[in-house]
């Protein structure tokens, strides 16, 4: 995928010391709102960016650097924000990669390109989980629709639909187990105890099979079923 450098969008240089971080094969993404308007424009994105940067590392946070490692606008561009080192998006969390969306979208939904780049970026990074500001921090950020469209929702198609058979197949898994896992899945047929690999599992259908968390969580749980 393309990424729009920092010397593209004309990033002033960081205020202070960055520390790179290296980010695991399936990592947790944290996903934010920037709030205010939103842009499909280039040259308004990339002066929002530099908005962003500005106050992060103004007087009122005083931060080394834009504190997102991403950002993403409307259009589905993607801004190099930190890129990879220590972030301030979320205390404790700063050490994972972060994407900010720009806008707010209380009033209207995140649009398609917006929604494809950021599981696009999930991919590239080799992320595991989509997770919301909110979930670590007691904020509303990212949002109820960003939450329910990105961060728990499948991933927006980028060609032809595929069914859950072949994305459970484009997983790893085989034929004949795919037809088993949906069937258990039909009858509603779950485990419950989980095993040490399910995290790995959880990873492969998020980036390999392009499942939402809640439908990839299914079909490890219904895997796991023992009669």
């Amino acid at each position: 995928m393309r990424i729009i450098s920092r010397d593209a969008w004309e990033a002033d240089p960081p205020a202070g010391r960055l520390l790179p971080v290296n980010w695991p094969r399936g990592v947790d993404l944290w996903v934010h709102r920037s709030g205010g308007a939103t842009s499909t424009n280039p040259g308004r994105s990339a002066g929002m960016v530099k908005a962003i940067q500005a106050f992060h590392t103004g007087p009122e946070r005083g931060w080394s650097d834009i504190g997102y490692a991403f950002l993403v606008d409307s259009a589905g561009r993607v801004f190099e924000g930190r890129g990879r080192h220590l972030g301030a998006h979320s205390p404790g969390r700063n050490h994972e990669p972060s994407v900010c969306c720009l806008g707010t979208f209380d009033d209207e939904d995140p649009p398609l390109p917006m929604r494809r780049a950021v599981f696009e970026l999930m991919t590239w990074l080799e992320a595991g989980d989509l997770r919301g500001h909110r979930e670590n921090t007691a904020t509303s950020c990212p949002g109820d629709r960003i939450m329910a469209q990105i961060v728990n929702a499948d991933p927006a198609p980028a060609g032809p639909p595929r069914t859950l058979r072949e994305r459970l197949i484009d997983s790893g898994y085989g034929p004949l187990s795919a037809d088993v896992i949906l069937e258990r899945m039909r009858l509603g047929q779950f485990g419950t105890v989980p095993r040490p690999h399910d995290r790995e599992l959880i990873v492969r259908l998020r980036t390999r099979g392009g499942l939402g968390l809640a439908s990839a969580r299914a079909v490890v749980k219904a895997g796991r079923f023992r009669p």
